[in-house]
């Protein structure tokens, strides 16, 4: 029985270690950010009060079938450019310099924008810049504010929403 015990017990260690292992390299959401050089200066800030965003990577493909591909069902193709966009929603405020304002002056003024999805570093949040600092790794890009929308519902939190379509290359950066 002790040694059934010393088995079940070690079984259990090391699958508690390897769940760790595991979840240990899992990003949680709220650390995965968009950060842009939207302010004064070019330092890359966090988008106020984010609460969604996502990147969005897109292939146009070009049909290349021809007689010689042996059967008319099966479609050939080749890759013929790639695009990208990012997109998010926040919390609506009036008193930071990135936010709804921010983006709408770099909008129409047909301004492009440094975009990075990255994870934020360690550092706490800065009162100073209203933005938590970039961490290092993930995706840049440069990027136009192509869609900005407010929502103030009756009652409820008013919100913001963007997008930024790419303009050129998004690279990962090292």
């Amino acid at each position: 029985m002790k040694h059934y015990r010393d088995y079940l017990y070690i079984t259990i260690t090391l699958n508690l270690i390897r769940k760790y292992t595991i979840m240990k390299n899992i990003i949680e959401g709220s650390d995965l950010m968009i950060f842009a050089e939207i302010g004064t200066g070019s330092t890359p800030v966090s988008l106020a009060f984010a609460t969604n965003c996502t990147l969005s990577i897109s292939t146009e493909t070009t049909s290349v079938t021809s007689k010689d591909h042996g059967t008319a069902l099966w479609n050939t193709s080749t890759i013929k450019s790639l695009s990208w966009e990012a997109t998010s929603e926040n919390l609506y405020s009036d008193e930071v310099n990135n936010g709804y304002d921010a983006l709408f002056e770099k909008m129409t003024n047909r301004q492009e924008v440094t975009l990075y999805f990255v994870v934020k570093s360690d550092t706490a949040f800065s009162d100073t810049t209203d933005s938590w600092a970039k961490g290092t790794g993930g995706y840049t890009g440069k990027a136009f504010v192509t869609s900005l929308s407010a929502t103030a519902t009756n009652g409820e939190t008013a919100t913001f929403s963007c997008t930024f379509t790419g303009n050129g290359e998004l690279s990962k950066v090292s």
